[in-house]
C-alpha cells in the first residue's frame, strides 16, 4: 500500500460511490486509477498510440486488433472491461470496431503540455528549459524558412531555432522586405 490508496483488484465496472476515494488498479503493468467519480487517463504503450490511427472502420475481433497493435490480448481484454468501446453479438464474440476503438486511444491519451515560444524564446539544451534569447540574430534559409540564433543568459551557449518568415501582407515579396528590414 501507497499512503491512503488501496491496492486492490476490483473490476472497474463494480466499483461505486462505496468505493474509497483513491483505488488503484494493477493488470500486468498497466495502471487504472479511480479519483471519486472519474477514472484517470490509462498509460498507454507508445505502439498503440501511434498505430491506432491505421484502424480501418471495420469490425476487428481482440486477436486482430491485439495483432495490429502489438498488445497482448489479455491487456486488450482488460480495456475493454475498463470501457473501451465493444459490443458482443448473439453468440458472445466481441467485436470492437477500428475507429471508435483509435477514438477511444486518443480520449484516454494525457493531454500534450505544450505551449507556442514567443519569438524571442527558445529551449537551451545546456540549461535543459526554455529561456529568452539575448543577442538575436535571423538568418534566412530556403524559402520562407529562417535561422534565429541568440545566446541563453544563462549559461552563455548559443542557441538555434528555426522559424517561418511573417506574413504581414498577402504579397510575399513585401513580407520579406519588412522581415529583412528588422
Amino acid at each position: 500500500m501507497r499512503g491512503e490508496n488501496l491496492r486492490c483488484r476490483i473490476p472497474v465496472a463494480k466499483m461505486t460511490k462505496k468505493c474509497p476515494k483513491q483505488v488503484e488498479l494493477w493488470v500486468g503493468k498497466l495502471y487504472i486509477g479511480r479519483k471519486g467519480n472519474h477514472m484517470t487517463r490509462l498509460q498507454l504503450p507508445h505502439s498503440a498510440i501511434v498505430k491506432s490511427p491505421g484502424l480501418l472502420p471495420m469490425l476487428y475481433t481482440v486477436s486482430e486488433i491485439s495483432a495490429a497493435l502489438d498488445l497482448a490480448e489479455r491487456t486488450l481484454r482488460d480495456w475493454l472491461s475498463t470501457g473501451a468501446p465493444h459490443f458482443r453479438d448473439p453468440r458472445g464474440h466481441i467485436w470492437i470496431n477500428g475507429r471508435e476503438f483509435a477514438d477511444w486511444i486518443v480520449n484516454m491519451r494525457a493531454p500534450k503540455k505544450q505551449r507556442k515560444l514567443r519569438d524571442d524564446e527558445a529551449f537551451c539544451m545546456r540549461c535543459n528549459r526554455v529561456v529568452q534569447m539575448t543577442e538575436i540574430s535571423t538568418k534566412p534559409m530556403q524559402g520562407k524558412l529562417i535561422l534565429i540564433r541568440g545566446k541563453c543568459p544563462n549559461c552563455g551557449c548559443t542557441i538555434n531555432r528555426g522559424g517561418r518568415i511573417p506574413t504581414y501582407s498577402l504579397n510575399p515579396v513585401a513580407a520579406t522586405e519588412i522581415h529583412y528590414a528588422e
